[in-house]
């Protein structure tokens, strides 16, 4: 109920992924023993809890429901020794999927451990022709299969990437950082939560190389009605984007790589003068930044072709969020002493 109000009071929009086991088995035959294992009342009868969360989740017309994978085995040929293997894994899930009616076949995944190779790619396209983006990290080893820009994915022409960038529920010095530098660079925030995270502390995975929950934090709070659960961390998180990117525009994965698609297509050129910026755009609406840090600004009441979206006050400078809506938008600029 917690991210389902957050969800409303944000305005987020959510792309959950599911996996059916985490047995390890990298050899047929597949079997969903972990999927049919926990159980949800409902009235008086019993049914799977992955089924019904999946199936909530798909009902919902502004979430999204992917796919984490087969097990959490990561595709790779030296975890399933062969591309068949992973073929029909991935295919066992797929029937699953059909049987369980999960709904519209998956279009986003999300790596298991973050890692896969070309031979894993492959076995996604053949097995899941109706996924298009693979989600994995913007940061580790290229190699194996992090370090991924927003773009086609470098193995696989069939597939896109949309690489997460920042993940969890607080906002620490490494995730302030990152996300500083997704918004910085690309005006695009990519995040990832576990449900599980506030379950995995040193306590309970004693030899852990690191946790999600290092200082193992309840949800809420605790006995003390202290509010420093993991809730409260997010939504000081939400709370922080909201107040520094308000133009944000919350999207599933499936309407993201839409609208990535459409705006890495777009060709764009500037003209910078004293007193004027004239940007030209082959595609529109399209949404744009303008920085200045000399002291002038623009006049509001002389744009054309373009919206104002937002304004960010900085020291010594000022961020304007805009937005095209012809092909070339003209922004008179007033410099001090005019204003």
């Amino acid at each position: 109920p917690d991210m389902v109000n957050l969800a409303r009071q944000y305005d987020l929009k959510y792309t959950g992924v599911v996996l059916f086991n985490y047995n390890g088995k990298t050899k047929p035959p597949f079997d969903f023993g972990g999927w049919e294992h926990a159980k949800i009342k409902i009235g008086w009868q019993e049914v799977p809890y992955g089924v019904f969360y999946g199936q909530k989740i798909s009902q919902d017309e502004d979430w999204e429901l992917g796919l984490h994978g087969y097990n959490h085995e990561s595709l790779t040929l030296g975890d399933w020794g062969s591309p068949e293997n992973m073929v029909a894994a991935l295919e066992a899930a797929k029937r699953r999927w059909q049987e369980d009616s999960l709904g519209e076949l998956p279009f986003t995944y999300v790596p298991p451990h973050n890692i896969y190779d070309k031979a894993g790619m492959e076995a996604l396209a053949r097995a899941f022709p109706s996924i298009k983006v693979v989600a994995g990290m913007a940061i580790g080893d290229f190699k194996e299969g992090s370090a991924r820009e927003f773009g086609p994915e470098p193995w696989n022409d069939n597939l896109f990437d949309i690489p997460r960038w920042t993940w969890g529920h607080e906002l620490d010095g490494e995730n302030r950082f990152r996300l500083l530098s997704e918004m910085g660079t690309f005006g695009i925030w990519t995040h990832f939560i576990h449900p599980d995270d506030v379950f995995h502390t040193p306590q309970n995975y004693p030899h852990a190389d690191e946790w999600r929950n290092p200082n193992s934090l309840p949800w809420r709070g605790d006995h003390t009605g202290k509010k420093d659960g993991l809730y409260y961390r997010f939504v000081d998180l939400l709370d922080y984007v909201r107040k520094h990117y308000p133009w944000l525009r919350y999207m599933t994965t499936r309407e993201a790589y839409r609208e990535l698609r459409r705006y890495l297509a777009i060709e764009a050129t500037y003209s910078l003068k004293p007193r004027e910026i004239i940007a030209t755009f082959s595609d529109y609406p399209v949404y744009f930044q303008v920085r200045i840090n000399d002291g002038r600004i623009l006049d509001l009441n002389g744009m054309a072709n373009c919206q104002l979206v937002d304004i960010y006050e900085g020291k010594g400078y000022t961020i304007y969020t805009l937005r095209a809506v012809g092909k070339e938008a003209r922004l008179k600029l007033m410099v001090p002493g005019e204003f």
